[in-house]
């Protein structure tokens, strides 16, 4: 992750330039914010709504400007395969596109998990979690249970510099006291 990333280097001068509005699209609006935060007082750079157009050798060139750079690091990760987008089926950022079974929209006999899945009308992360539990569940319904999915991210942590924040087991716990 760039947030990451930006925040345990040290001794140099760090821009991330985010085409969207905030940081950590998908997560709380307050993750963005502390992320932000942490990320001035470590003094990188953060730029909005900033479109890199081209990378070179020693810049970027974006619709904000041109920037020297001695190293360029890309960090998005929202794309599936690329590959999928060649297959006769519906994809969505390269990820196929499935039902709340994890079955294609549009053939009864395939299934998608992880990365290559894209739910319905539903913004599911990119995560090893949701990864490994959708794969129990795509292969479990493959195998003739039909169980809905129903994702559960149940750790988000992140580290700016020294800092941690984030969620771990909050659903879970909520759930068993529930019980």
């Amino acid at each position: 992750m760039g947030v990451e990333l930006a925040g345990s280097l040290h001794g140099v001068n760090i821009k991330i330039i985010e085409a969207g509005k905030r940081l950590l699209q998908g997560l709380k609006n307050e993750y963005h914010e502390i992320a932000l935060k942490k990320l001035s007082e470590l003094g990188v750079d953060v730029l909005f709504n900033t479109k890199v157009i081209e990378v070179k050798k020693d810049s970027i060139i974006t619709d904000a400007g041109d920037f020297k750079s001695d190293v360029s690091v890309f960090a998005g990760g929202l794309t599936g395969n690329l590959l999928l987008n060649d297959l006769d089926i519906t994809t969505l950022n390269s990820k196929i596109v499935v039902d709340s079974y994890l079955r294609s929209v549009d053939y009864d006999d395939v299934y998608a998990c992880g990365d290559s899945m894209a739910i319905k009308n539903t913004f599911t992360p990119m995560s090893a979690i949701i990864a490994r539990s959708s794969g129990i569940r795509a292969m479990a319904n493959a195998m003739g249970e039909d169980l809905e999915y129903k994702p559960n991210n149940f750790a988000n942590i992140i580290r700016v510099g020294n800092y941690y924040f984030g969620d771990f087991l909050i659903t879970v716990l909520m759930a068993s006291l529930q019980e």
